[in-house]
């Protein structure tokens, strides 16, 4: 079958797929580099004497954040739009699609999220999508505004830092990872779903119209806790950084692992990393601590909520297959 004579379905998830494994392949080439510039029987070492105690604050509070901080936030913003959806309800969401955020092709997870509050309570996926996109967006301005904050005040000899704060946020901003979503929206015009567009943009009025300041004070918490989380996890390996730098600064490589470039952001986060706080830390130590954040962090979320994957899919297939046997009763029921 030729390229031509492909669906554009088709085509998107071939894209998908190449770009996914050219991402992966991205994340091997630079761990492995990264590998080549340390001792890794020291990072080894650094490993087997690492503090418990240290270690057990880490892992609670990458639970306080993935399956407390951000369901809640996601609630409030649910809230404000009038989709009754419970602190419980939102808890195990999170609980059931950590693994398809993780490892799911492209934007598919982030998607079936949507479908699913979308389905499960009775709204417009264009409703569900506008809250998903208005929490991205307020996480990635605050997260340029604690990267920069901490480029002021424990940085200010490297202006490179700001530009690069500056270009990675304008690059998230604008990329596909955020627009595309509109972009589906508006297909769905030339579908019995015209007209979802001008809910999708209703729904965003009503959310700048709220009180954000709650929201927007969990967001300021979430992303401290997340560079707390990179000091920890120093902490954990026998390091000693300071603390306030570090929780500021080490946010500049969670943002950069934002872009696309690699599967989740594994390798270029850690490598950004490495390369911010090497004149303070050994390198040895730094990727270790830049293995075990992301491991702790990123990772083990996704492997607690392994074992419910596949209710979820069980779920948000059901919802699917209703959905589409009541719009075929509806249309029956029309033509009649």
């Amino acid at each position: 079958m030729s390229a031509l004579s492909q669906s554009p379905d088709a085509q998107s998830t071939k894209r998908t797929v190449v770009v996914s494994i050219v991402s992966l392949g991205l994340a091997i080439v630079i761990f492995w580099l990264l590998f080549l510039s340390v001792d890794v029987s020291e990072t080894l070492r650094l490993f087997a004497d690492s503090d418990s105690r240290w270690l057990l604050a880490l892992v609670t509070l990458t639970l306080v954040h993935h399956f407390l901080l951000s369901p809640y936030k996601w609630y409030l913003i649910l809230r404000y739009c009038g989709v009754d959806m419970t602190m419980t309800q939102m808890v195990k969401l999170m609980l059931l699609s950590s693994t398809t955020m993780l490892t799911l092709p492209g934007k598919a997870g982030e998607i079936l999220q949507v479908s699913y509050i979308s389905r499960s309570h009775n709204v417009s996926f264009a409703t569900a999508l506008s809250t998903f996109i208005y929490n991205k967006y307020i996480n990635l301005l605050v997260f340029m505004a604690v990267s920069l904050s901490g480029i002021y005040l424990f940085r200010p000899a490297v202006p490179s830092l700001l530009a690069v704060v500056m270009f990675a946020g304008l690059l998230l901003l604008l990329s596909s990872r955020f627009l595309e979503f509109l972009v589906r929206i508006a297909r769905l015009r030339k579908t019995r779903f015209a007209g979802r567009i001008d809910l999708l943009l209703a729904s965003f009025k009503d959310m700048t119209s709220m009180n954000k300041f709650v929201v927007l004070f969990v967001t300021v918490v979430q992303i401290l806790l997340i560079g707390l989380a990179f000091y920890l996890a120093i902490l954990t390996l026998g390091g000693r950084a300071p603390a306030l730098e570090t929780v500021f600064i080490s946010n500049i490589a969670v943002l950069l692992g934002n872009i696309p470039i690699t599967m989740s952001g594994f390798g270029t986060r850690e490598a950004a990393l490495v390369a911010l706080f090497s004149k303070e830390i050994n390198r040895e130590l730094l990727l270790g601590a830049a293995m075990l954040f992301s491991t702790c962090f990123y990772l083990a979320p996704s492997l607690i909520s392994l074992p419910f994957s596949y209710k979820f899919f069980r779920l948000t297939f059901r919802k699917t297959a209703e959905n589409a046997r009541s719009c075929s009763t509806a249309d029956v029921t029309d033509k009649s």
